[in-house]
Formats: C-alpha cells, sequence, structure tokens
C-alpha cells in the first residue's frame, strides 16, 4: 500500500494535472454518483500475495480518486475466500448495488 511519503515501491508515481484557468473550468468531480456501478478489478494469472497487494493498490488508488466509488477484486483463476472467483464478485456486486438502489428509493 502506499504511505504517506509516497507509493509503494513498483508503483508509477501521479502527478496531478494542471487545472484549466477561467471561468469554463469544469467542476472536480466531488463524489461517484448514486446507483454507479461498481469498478470490479480482474486479476489475472495465478492468484498470490503479490498480485493481491498490486490489486488492493490500484483499488486503494481510485477510491481516493473517487470517493463513494464502490470496488471490488475477483480473481479469473481464483476460488476461495482468499482470492475470489471473479464470477462470484460479480454476482456480489450486481446483488450489492440492487440492494443499494433499494435503500436510495426508500429512503427518497
Amino acid at each position: 500500500m502506499s504511505t504517506p511519503t509516497g507509493p509503494a515501491p513498483g508503483l508509477p508515481v501521479r502527478m496531478p494535472r494542471p487545472r484549466q484557468p477561467g471561468r469554463h473550468r469544469k467542476p472536480e468531480p466531488l463524489a461517484a454518483p448514486e446507483g454507479a456501478p461498481a469498478l470490479v478489478l480482474a486479476v489475472p494469472g495465478t492468484p498470490d500475495a503479490a498480485s493481491r497487494s498490486l490489486a488492493e493498490e490500484v483499488v486503494s488508488i481510485a477510491r481516493s480518486e473517487l470517493p463513494g466509488l464502490h470496488a471490488h477484486i475477483g480473481y479469473i483463476d481464483g476460488g476461495d475466500d482468499e482470492f475470489p472467483a471473479l464470477s462470484a464478485v460479480l454476482s456480489r456486486a450486481a446483488a450489492d448495488r440492487t440492494a443499494r438502489l433499494a435503500r436510495a428509493t426508500a429512503a427518497a
């Protein structure tokens, strides 16, 4: 995982984009839209600790860039609790989205 002083070894350093000057500048997105589908990161190859660490880092960066993002990691060759299979993660993400939409509809 990244530390407050910098990214984990082997990961590129992300530089902030320059902002456009003037009143026509687009506002920065604040959060993922309500009801947005989850991001599911599909990890290829044989699951191991190194691939899990890298996948968790990518998801961590995505969540920091877009608050409210629902992100999950699925392994193409996975199939247990430590490395969940992609098909199981996709099913769970779809069920979670349905539940979130039902809660949002009930709250409105």
